[in-house]
């Protein structure tokens, strides 16, 4: 058994290692939830600087009691089974585009959002109920080859 500062220099070599691979493109984390989530309706439920995921059409409005909201904050996130292909519209309310991608991991049918623009319908991008991983990173925009 190695000694106890050979562990240490052990631990911290590993949690460098894979720090330094957090940020890598295409590098993806384990599913996260939305930082926010919510019942409600409209673009106006969607809080500042939060890129919005809509349990229905129409970001809820023709539901009487609304429905969920999943909010996500910052640049790159795998959606986790609480809102992984159930959002039928989406409204990015942030100051960066926004990339929609059908599979986890970045992968498969992607569509950008562009910067305080919002899709009603994500069955006119073929996105409807199959969002798995959204981005904010230029370098994870979606290619020519794979856009709706």
């Amino acid at each position: 058994m190695p000694s106890t500062p050979s562990r240490l220099r052990l631990a911290a070599a590993a949690a460098a290692a894979l720090a330094a691979t957090a940020f890598l493109p295409g590098t993806a984390a384990a599913a996260e939830p939305p930082n926010e989530t919510k019942r409600g309706a409209g673009l106006t439920a969607c809080p500042v600087d939060a890129t919005c995921l809509y349990e229905f059409e129409r970001f809820n409005l023709d539901e009487p009691r609304g429905g969920a909201i999943w909010a996500y904050y910052g640049s790159v996130f795998e959606i986790d089974w609480t809102a992984n292909d159930k959002a039928q519209s989406v409204f990015n309310n942030t100051n960066n585009a926004v990339h929609l991608y059908d599979n986890g991991n970045f992968g498969g049918r992607c569509a950008d959002l562009q910067a305080y623009s919002s899709e009603p319908r994500l069955t006119e991008l073929v996105l409807n109920k199959r969002i798995s991983s959204i981005a904010t990173r230029e370098q994870l925009a979606c290619a020519p080859s794979r856009q709706t």
